[in-house]
């Protein structure tokens, strides 16, 4: 259901034309996070959190960027 609604974004957003027919997927590597629940599992929670805000950062080895 998420992808679905960026596509819908993406939709009737205004693209140049080279672009009309394009798809997010064009321009975007789309990944999902599960995470455990933040009260429940508070410290499972904390660490998955630290494990995706490094992934953000640069210079860690995970990182999205490459």
């Amino acid at each position: 259901m998420l992808y679905r609604d960026v596509v819908d974004i993406w939709d009737h957003i205004y693209k140049p034309e080279q672009f009309q027919e394009s798809t997010p997927n064009d321009f975007f590597e789309f990944e999902y996070q599960c995470l455990p629940h933040m009260e429940f599992q508070e410290d499972q929670f904390n660490e998955q959190i630290k494990a995706l805000k490094a992934k953000f950062d640069i210079t860690s080895p995970n990182s999205f960027y490459p």
